[in-house]
C-alpha cells in the first residue's frame, strides 16, 4: 500500500478543539497542565553509544511499514469507537487517562523489510483515530509475545 496525501479537515479540527477547550474549562476547579522540567544539558557528558533503533528515526530516511491482519479483525478494529462522554465522563473529569476502550488484534508487521508476527495493533484512541476508513493505529511489538 502506498501512502497518499490526504487533506486535513480543518473545519472539523477547529470544531473539536473548541469543544475540547469548553469541556476542559468546565471540568473541576481548573484545568492545569503541569509544568515540564527542562533537562539540564551537561556539555561535559560524553556522547552516548548509538542505539540499534536510531537508524529507524533518521530524518533522511523514509520507512516502509506494512501491517497485515485478518480481514475480520481489521473490520472489528476500524469500527470500534467511543464518544466524547466516554473520554470526559465520570466524577473525576479528566483526572486520569480513560480505561483502554480499544481491543488489541494480532498482526504481522514489517518495518523496512524486517517482519515480526504476533504484533499487537489497535486504534490509537483519540479524535484523529476515529476514522473507520483510515484510523490512526498503535503498534505494540510485545503485546502477544
Amino acid at each position: 500500500m502506498r501512502a497518499r496525501h490526504v487533506p486535513l479537515p480543518w473545519g472539523r479540527i477547529a470544531a473539536l478543539l473548541l469543544i475540547w477547550t469548553a469541556v476542559a474549562a468546565g471540568c473541576s476547579s481548573g484545568f492545569v497542565v503541569p509544568a515540564r522540567e527542562e533537562a539540564a544539558v551537561d556539555a561535559a557528558q560524553p556522547a552516548r553509544d548509538p542505539h540499534p533503533s536510531d537508524a529507524y528515526f533518521a530524518l533522511d530516511r523514509v520507512l516502509d511499514v506494512t501491517i497485515e491482519m485478518a480481514p475480520e479483525d481489521w473490520d472489528r478494529l476500524r469500527r470500534q469507537t467511543r464518544t466524547l462522554a466516554d473520554i470526559v465522563g465520570g466524577a473525576d473529569c479528566l483526572d486520569h487517562p480513560p480505561e483502554d476502550m480499544f481491543s488489541w488484534f494480532p498482526a504481522r508487521v514489517a518495518v523496512a523489510g524486517e517482519a515480526l508476527a504476533q504484533v499487537g495493533v489497535r486504534k490509537k484512541g483519540f479524535f484523529g483515530s476515529m476514522s473507520e476508513e483510515k484510523p490512526s493505529l498503535k503498534v505494540k511489538f510485545d503485546e502477544f509475545v
